[in-house]
């Protein structure tokens, strides 16, 4: 029996390897191949410290017009890859992969389109990480500006 396609987006963190979670960590290092949104990301270099092999996508940002295109381009490659090969594909993109990661928003869309299985894996994202810096509490106010 052909193992199935299974796509895991798991979340690197705002930056220091500290803030990447046990799970996502996990998936990274079992999966059947890892594609990282981008290699300008702190948590890269740990990674291929402990040997985790990955592709990165840098070369999509070089061909869209707009980022709202990009993202799009980025969720059919990670879509396009899960069908060629069985097993588990993980996306790693920075952060947590439910804030301000339009990749995976449609990624989810489609894949959901597609019956592929998708699991989610967070990290924390950038807000944790500035929330705790200034030591506020987020529930006191806190409003999020893009």
């Amino acid at each position: 029996m052909q193992e199935s396609a299974k796509i895991t987006v798991v979340g690197l963190g705002p930056g220091r390897v500290e803030y990447l979670s046990v799970g996502a960590l996990g998936a990274l290092k079992r999966a059947n191949a890892v594609l990282a949104r981008t290699r300008h990301h702190p948590t890269i270099e740990a990674l291929e410290e402990q040997g985790i092999e990955f592709e990165t996508l840098d070369r999509i940002y070089e061909r869209g017009d707009s980022l709202d295109e990009v993202y799009r381009r980025l969720a059919q490659e990670v879509l396009e890859r899960a069908r060629q090969r069985p097993g588990e594909l993980v996306y790693a993109v920075p952060g947590n992969p439910l804030v301000a990661e339009r990749s995976v928003f449609y990624l989810l869309e489609e894949a959901k389109a597609a019956g592929l299985e998708l699991e989610v894996v967070p990290s924390i994202s950038c807000i944790e990480a500035c929330v705790s810096s200034l030591g506020v509490d987020p529930l006191a106010g806190l409003q999020i500006v893009d």
